[in-house]
């Protein structure tokens, strides 16, 4: 992996001998008692969300053809071949992408302003661990 480390709290990186631990698990090469933070967000595909305005408009569009009293029928014929033509556009495009946020704070051990930040950042997301 050999990433760029720098704490997103205190902007220190780590030292070159605490990236050199060979590891097996799936942190990589990130140093010892530095902390990965991931955040994922669903999100809506503005290319998913276009296709489906595109078929609506093109129904619709479709629909000012026919007379007034043949739409009802005309309207299920029309969507269902606009469905087809878009079915493979459609398979390729997600409706959702991933928005994904990653930052690393290092050893909180090492630095009290760090602990007491990475502290309250637990608390706040309710991740404290409970005695027991």
């Amino acid at each position: 992996m050999n990433e760029e480390y720098t704490c997103c709290l205190s902007g220190v990186r780590p030292e070159e001998e605490e990236l050199s631990i060979p590891t097996s698990d799936d942190l990589g090469d990130i140093p010892v008692g530095w902390s990965r933070i991931t955040i994922q967000t669903r999100v809506p595909n503005p290319h998913w969300l276009n296709i489906q305005k595109i078929k609506k408009d093109l129904v619709d569009e479709l629909l000012l053809q026919v007379d007034d009293e043949k739409k009802d029928q005309a309207r299920q014929i029309m969507f269902y071949q606009v469905e087809a033509q878009y079915a493979s556009l459609e398979a390729q495009t997600s409706p959702y992408f991933i928005d994904e946020r990653v930052c690393f704070v290092s050893n909180p051990q090492t630095s009290e302003q760090v602990k007491e930040e990475f502290d309250l950042l637990l608390e706040r997301l309710d991740l404290v661990e409970e005695d027991e």
